[in-house]
Parts: C-alpha cells; sequence; structure tokens
C-alpha cells in the first residue's frame, strides 16, 4: 500500500479474544474479506498509543520487506466491542482501531523458525528492530502456509511492536530527542545464523533510501487525534526515524564483527 493511502475495514464478526499477551487483542472478521485480522483496542490497558506505535511501525516493516501480516485499521462499533470488564481491555471506546493479519494454527518454536523457508528474510528483522528501538521482548510465530491445521508449519513471522520508538509506548518529543544511540536489537539471536553483514545490507539499503517525504507521510497516516498524538509528536517521530536510519549500517556492522 503507497504511503499515506489508508486502508480501513470495518469490523463485521467478532471472534473472541487472544488468549495470550497483555494488550486484550481481539479477534475480528471484517468486510469484505475472508481473513481474520488481530485487532488491538483503544481501551487497552497498555494505552491508546500502542495502537498508533503498531501501525507506524508495522508500515515501516512493510517498506523494508519484515515478515510479518498486513496491518490496517479496524472500525468497531459499540455492538461489536467487547463487554464491560474484558481482560487488559478496561475502557469501551468504538472507533478506529489496530489491526493486523492473523495467522491460524502458528505456535512458538525457535527450531521449527530456523527451517521456515522464509528464514532467509529474518535479517530484516534486525534491521527492522533496530531501526524503531523496541523495547520488549521479540514475538514471532510459525504456521502453515497453507492455512490448514494439519500441514506443516512452514512460515516465520513476527508480530507485536507496541513498545517501539525508545523503547516505550509512552513516547514523547522529549524522550525522542534524548535517545541518542543506535543499539541493535537481535532478541531471536539471528547473528548464530546469518553473521555476513552482505545478508543485512539490502534491508539497510532500503531504510537509508526512503525519502523523507515517505517518512512523514508514514507517521501521518494513522488517524493522529483518535489516538492521541499530536501532530508536533508525529513530525518529531518522522525526524527521529531520520537521523536514526543513518545510524543503521554502523550498528549493525559493529555488532556482527
Amino acid at each position: 500500500m503507497p504511503s499515506g493511502k489508508l486502508t480501513v475495514y470495518k469490523a463485521a464478526l467478532h471472534l473472541g479474544a487472544v488468549r495470550q499477551g497483555g494488550s486484550g487483542a481481539q479477534l475480528y472478521k471484517v468486510n469484505d474479506r475472508n481473513e481474520t485480522y488481530i485487532v488491538k483496542l483503544k481501551g487497552n490497558s497498555q494505552g491508546i498509543r500502542v495502537l498508533y506505535n503498531e501501525y507506524v511501525s508495522g508500515r515501516l516493516g512493510e517498506v523494508i520487506g519484515v515478515p510479518f501480516g498486513e496491518h490496517v485499521l479496524v472500525e468497531v462499533d459499540a455492538l461489536l466491542h467487547p463487554r464491560d470488564g474484558e481482560p487488559n481491555v478496561p475502557r469501551r471506546e468504538p472507533g478506529i482501531q489496530f489491526g493486523t493479519l492473523y495467522y491460524p494454527f502458528a505456535q512458538t518454536d525457535i527450531i521449527q523458525l530456523r527451517m521456515a523457508r522464509n528464514y532467509r528474510e529474518f535479517p530484516s528483522v534486525v534491521v527492522f528492530d533496530t531501526l524503531i528501538a523496541r523495547g520488549n521482548g521479540r514475538q514471532y510465530a510459525v504456521y502453515p502456509s497453507s492455512g490448514e491445521a494439519d500441514e506443516v508449519k512452514d512460515k516465520g513471522c513476527i508480530y507485536d511492536q507496541g513498545f517501539a520508538f525508545t523503547g516505550s509506548p509512552i513516547w514523547s518529543q522529549a524522550s525522542l530527542q534524548a535517545e541518542a544511540d543506535c543499539k541493535v536489537k537481535d532478541d531471536l539471536g539471528l547473528k548464530q545464523s546469518f553473521s555476513d553483514v552482505g545478508l543485512y545490507e539490502k534491508y539497510i539499503d532500503t531504510v537509508e533510501a526512503l525519502p523523507r517525504r515517505e517518512l512523514d507521510a508514514i507517521v501521518h497516516e494513522a488517524p493522529l487525534e483518535e489516538w492521541g498524538v499530536a501532530v508536533q509528536e508525529a513530525n518529531a517521530l518522522a525526524e527521529w526515524l531520520d537521523r536514526r536510519r543513518m545510524l543503521l549500517r554502523k550498528a549493525v556492522e559493529a555488532y556482527l564483527r
């Protein structure tokens, strides 16, 4: 999807809660699509800004070529919003939420991940996680690309970028300005499999070649006012990303030595 263009789906069927994680994410079918989406709601206990972090990080990752699902906006009206008292969703706030494509029958298994047929794409995860300064542990899964429960889990994906942009969902203009270091994030130990810097270069090249206007478009795509992000904060984030992307190469090269 081109930067600056929005995809907004309307929730059509609530399938229930995702039973792991601290954000109270929900599963929804959406209009005009057969897929299911994992949806984080504005009233989640981690704070509304995780939606913005997820969406902007996801859109950046799509440009880089990171293995994960489509990132979209999902409109959830009051009738389909979880009831009061749903774990980790203390406030009912219908409206525009964050959604990412759901892969059924997935599981977390590092051995299976290393055998996945798209594992060679995972150097992109190091570049991505370092760019966004992700703060919490790296979540990942392996799933059957066929979509069938009894088929081989042959593809890997990552998910959960809510703690991004200085490692906290509650970043500010001041915290962005104070974040000077660019340290590599490699929670999956990908260096063990991919020690040659050449395997990372195409992803670093893509980040370095991003025009500033594309960064600006991505950080302003999401519904800023509805998700509690001021225009000045989005501008500061674009500036932070613009500075940080030029530090990536040196950081990754140093890490791989």
